[in-house]
Protein backbone atom coordinates (compact mmCIF):
# COMPACT_ATOMS: atom_id res chain seq x y z
CA UNK A 1 0.00 0.00 0.00
CA UNK A 2 2.87 2.22 0.61
CA UNK A 3 4.57 1.79 -2.55
CA UNK A 4 1.08 2.51 -4.57
CA UNK A 5 0.75 5.82 -2.53
CA UNK A 6 4.40 7.13 -3.15
CA UNK A 7 3.82 5.82 -6.99
CA UNK A 8 0.73 8.26 -7.00
CA UNK A 9 2.26 11.16 -5.17
CA UNK A 10 5.32 10.55 -7.01
CA UNK A 11 3.44 11.09 -10.28
CA UNK A 12 1.53 14.09 -8.66
CA UNK A 13 4.16 15.69 -6.93
CA UNK A 14 7.45 14.64 -8.81
CA UNK A 15 9.46 16.14 -6.08
CA UNK A 16 7.88 14.63 -3.49
CA UNK A 17 9.08 10.99 -1.49
CA UNK A 18 6.77 9.44 1.10
CA UNK A 19 7.53 6.21 3.33
CA UNK A 20 5.76 4.65 5.87
CA UNK A 21 5.29 1.28 7.62
CA UNK A 22 4.10 -0.12 11.05
CA UNK A 23 7.16 -1.75 14.11
CA UNK A 24 6.41 -3.39 16.85
CA UNK A 25 6.22 -7.16 18.17
CA UNK A 26 2.79 -7.14 19.31
CA UNK A 27 -0.40 -4.93 19.40
CA UNK A 28 0.92 -3.11 22.46
CA UNK A 29 4.00 -1.90 21.36
CA UNK A 30 2.71 -1.43 17.54
CA UNK A 31 4.66 2.09 16.12
CA UNK A 32 4.32 3.85 12.82
CA UNK A 33 7.39 4.94 11.35
CA UNK A 34 7.25 7.78 8.66
CA UNK A 35 9.52 9.64 5.79
CA UNK A 36 8.96 12.76 4.09
CA UNK A 37 10.86 14.75 1.55
CA UNK A 38 10.58 17.61 -0.61
CA UNK A 39 12.80 18.75 -3.23
CA UNK A 40 12.19 22.46 -4.12
CA UNK A 41 14.34 24.43 -6.82
CA UNK A 42 16.12 22.34 -8.34
CA UNK A 43 17.21 20.12 -5.38
CA UNK A 44 19.11 23.63 -3.78
CA UNK A 45 15.98 23.84 -0.95
CA UNK A 46 15.23 20.57 0.61
CA UNK A 47 12.86 20.04 3.09
CA UNK A 48 12.65 16.31 4.82
CA UNK A 49 10.86 14.75 7.96
CA UNK A 50 11.09 11.31 9.59
CA UNK A 51 10.64 9.61 12.32
CA UNK A 52 8.06 7.36 14.26
CA UNK A 53 4.65 7.58 16.78
CA UNK A 54 4.27 5.21 19.43
CA UNK A 55 1.59 5.10 21.50
CA UNK A 56 3.16 3.28 24.48
CA UNK A 57 1.63 3.82 27.59
CA UNK A 58 3.07 1.08 30.03
CA UNK A 59 6.57 1.72 28.66
CA UNK A 60 8.66 4.43 30.56
CA UNK A 61 9.40 6.62 27.25
CA UNK A 62 7.88 9.72 26.04
CA UNK A 63 4.58 9.12 24.03
CA UNK A 64 3.61 10.91 20.52
CA UNK A 65 5.52 12.25 17.37
CA UNK A 66 9.46 11.16 17.70
CA UNK A 67 11.92 12.59 15.17
CA UNK A 68 13.73 15.24 13.40
CA UNK A 69 12.30 17.86 10.61
CA UNK A 70 15.22 19.22 8.56
CA UNK A 71 15.40 22.08 6.11
CA UNK A 72 19.08 22.14 4.34
CA UNK A 73 20.02 24.82 1.88
CA UNK A 74 22.42 24.01 -0.68
CA UNK A 75 24.51 27.00 -1.36
CA UNK A 76 27.10 25.29 -3.63
CA UNK A 77 27.76 22.15 -5.06
CA UNK A 78 30.12 21.39 -1.78
CA UNK A 79 28.34 23.68 1.16
CA UNK A 80 24.92 23.82 2.53
CA UNK A 81 23.32 24.66 5.73
CA UNK A 82 20.60 22.94 8.45
CA UNK A 83 18.37 23.73 10.51
CA UNK A 84 16.12 20.99 12.29
CA UNK A 85 14.52 20.53 15.35
CA UNK A 86 14.71 16.88 16.65
CA UNK A 87 12.20 15.02 19.61
CA UNK A 88 13.86 12.13 21.17
CA UNK A 89 12.59 9.79 23.79
CA UNK A 90 14.49 9.94 26.78
CA UNK A 91 14.67 7.11 29.48
CA UNK A 92 16.68 9.07 32.44
CA UNK A 93 13.57 11.74 32.75
CA UNK A 94 10.52 9.73 31.50
CA UNK A 95 9.74 12.16 28.88
CA UNK A 96 10.79 13.77 25.73
CA UNK A 97 14.30 15.26 24.81
CA UNK A 98 13.63 18.32 22.16
CA UNK A 99 16.91 19.70 20.24
CA UNK A 100 16.88 22.13 17.86
CA UNK A 101 20.01 23.82 16.18
CA UNK A 102 21.83 24.63 13.01
CA UNK A 103 24.69 23.14 10.85
CA UNK A 104 27.22 24.11 8.17
CA UNK A 105 28.62 21.08 6.16
CA UNK A 106 31.31 20.93 3.78
CA UNK A 107 31.31 17.51 1.80
CA UNK A 108 34.81 18.29 0.55
CA UNK A 109 36.44 18.79 3.74
CA UNK A 110 39.81 17.82 2.28
CA UNK A 111 39.23 20.60 0.32
CA UNK A 112 38.97 22.91 3.41
CA UNK A 113 41.96 21.50 5.45
CA UNK A 114 44.20 21.83 2.62
CA UNK A 115 43.66 25.30 2.31
CA UNK A 116 43.38 25.76 6.28
CA UNK A 117 47.50 23.96 5.94
CA UNK A 118 48.93 26.47 3.29
CA UNK A 119 47.00 29.74 4.71
CA UNK A 120 48.69 28.61 8.42
CA UNK A 121 52.52 27.25 7.13
CA UNK A 122 53.45 24.53 5.36
CA UNK A 123 53.02 20.75 7.54
CA UNK A 124 56.17 19.69 8.54
CA UNK A 125 57.97 17.09 6.44
CA UNK A 126 57.30 13.52 6.28
CA UNK A 127 60.03 12.35 9.00
CA UNK A 128 62.60 9.73 7.43
CA UNK A 129 62.86 5.96 7.71
CA UNK A 130 65.27 5.36 11.25
CA UNK A 131 69.11 4.72 10.60
CA UNK A 132 69.97 1.48 10.43
CA UNK A 133 72.45 1.27 13.00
Amino acid sequence: MASQLNRYLSNALPNFDLSFGVQGQNAEELGFTYGLALRLLDERLIIRGEGTYQNERTARRAQGLQGEFVVEVRLSPRVSAEAFYRREGDLRTYGSLEVSGGEYLFTAGELFFRRFRIQNGPSPPASAPPAEE
